[in-house]
């Protein structure tokens, strides 16, 4: 641990050395373990990427919109957000008739779904088109099934209970309009996640497949994000590179469905694009409009990788983890978990006892944080040490704190015994099979060293 020590003088991986513990196999999750059949579905999304997207969204996608739409986005945004109002001009601006629907809370809830079906009902809406960040992209997709879902709400199509309803496959056309750069999966995935109140997690609604029809990925939308908001969005989506290794990696399923090929296009934009974040010229319009491009090709690129991959380990966390922190963003959470994790690995990897964490292409790893730290690393291959470093030292720039700075005042604070019990308890309600990556003491050690308890 001493070279450790040395060469990262760093609270987290000195905080994942003093929480180490042999790693001990468990019968249920052995190597080899089955694991349930992947249902994922192929990527349809038709994905309109270019500076200036959003101006032409009327004019190009009319005919999949249709007459009536329903446009959901955040509190204030009809209002005060030139997104949307840009959005719904270009929209108005061809004959669309507009209704409009806000989220009031950071993440969307069942009774949120179900007053957008109703509004989208009474409109008569073809189409719901969602204007903002993953939430409200989550919250686009879950109106679209359920208005056209012949009985129940929400709540009754979550998977979570044994007797859910399958939503039909038919439904209102989706059309989603991100103003974020993280991790993608909001904009081009098959799923919509809804807050579950009982279990405090974001669990997905019952249904084969809500790939939007149209994803509009205009950068120039991301142009007022405050530079640290815009970085941890950038690891965000980096995270999904890690997740994406580790499960094609356990599953030995990198060289299926283009996913390592994609793992590197997604890293290679992230990398360029957070350079030119980090050292490029702020009043350089041109450079600023390559980053922005950068980014969102990244950002798609993480997108279509979460619809390969099942169980992705750090977004799973996330999902279980979000709403016990809601003073974090999920690009904020991911970016912790992301920093924890991999301090956690590194630790292991030093002390020589990987257990069955071995599993990880290092070989692929070593490429990839090659291509994400480029400059930075002298262009050459970076191992797991030099990855958690490096990620250390953007998590930093972009302001991330420990994920106990981001818990509500008033809130009982659970330790991170409970939080693991809690996380590891809704993995299994969820049926969340996530192998190695997802072991109780890999929870443990992730939750304990995000805490920085």
């Amino acid at each position: 641990m001493l070279l450790l020590r040395r060469r990262l003088p760093i609270p987290l991986l000195t905080l994942a050395s003093s929480l180490h513990r042999s790693f001990a196999s468990t019968a249920a999750t052995a190597a080899g373990a089955p694991t349930t059949t992947s249902s994922i579905p192929p990527c349809t999304v038709q994905i309109d990427l270019a500076e200036g997207a959003v101006d032409t969204i009327g004019a190009k996608h009319r005919q999949i919109i249709g007459p009536r739409t329903l446009v959901v986005s955040t509190p204030g945004d009809r209002a005060e957000d030139p997104h949307v109002q840009r959005v719904l001009a270009r929209l108005r601006g061809v004959g669309i008739q507009c209704g409009t629907f806000s989220m009031l809370e950071r993440y969307p809830t069942t009774q949120a779904v179900d007053e957008g079906v109703v509004i989208a009902k009474r409109m008569g809406a073809q189409s719901v088109v969602g204007v903002g960040g993953g939430g409200v992209l989550d919250l686009a997709k879950g109106v679209a099934a359920l208005a056209c879902a012949r009985g129940g709400g929400a709540r009754d199509h979550l998977r979570v209970f044994h007797n859910e309803k399958a939503l039909p496959a038919h439904r209102l056309a989706i059309v989603t309009v991100p103003t974020t750069a993280s991790t993608g999966g909001g904009s081009v995935g098959h799923r919509s996640f809804v807050l579950y109140e009982p279990e405090e997690a974001l669990v997905p609604l019952y249904a084969a497949d809500l790939t939007p029809d149209v994803a509009v990925i205009d950068p120039s939308l991301t142009s007022t994000l405050p530079s640290q908001a815009e970085r941890a969005m950038a690891l965000s989506a980096v995270s999904v590179c890690f997740d994406a290794l580790a499960c094609g990696s356990a599953r030995a399923t990198l060289e299926k469905n283009g996913m390592a090929g994609l793992i590197i296009t997604c890293a290679t934009e992230l990398g360029a694009g957070m350079r030119l974040a980090g050292g490029g010229k702020p009043g350089d319009k041109k450079e600023q409009r390559r980053k922005r491009m950068h980014l969102a090709q990244g950002s798609v690129t993480a997108g279509q990788l979460l619809g390969l991959v099942e169980a992705p380990p750090i977004q799973s966390l996330a999902l279980c983890l979000a709403p016990l922190f809601p003073l974090a963003s999920y690009s904020q959470l991911t970016a912790v978990l992301l920093r924890s994790y991999l301090a956690v690995l590194a630790d292991r990897q030093q002390q020589g006892d990987m257990g069955r964490l071995d599993v990880f292409n290092e070989a692929f790893l070593r490429q990839m944080g090659g291509v994400i730290c480029g400059s930075d690393s002298g262009g050459g291959a970076v191992g797991l040490l030099e990855l958690a470093e490096w990620v250390w030292g953007q998590s930093q720039q972009a302001g991330i704190r420990r994920l106990a700075d981001y818990r509500v005042p008033d809130k009982e604070e659970k330790t991170g015994q409970a939080l693991t019990a809690q996380v590891t308890s809704v993995l299994e309600l969820f049926q969340v099979e996530g192998g190695v990556a997802l072991e109780t003491d890999v929870v443990r050690d992730v939750i304990d060293v995000s805490l920085g308890s």
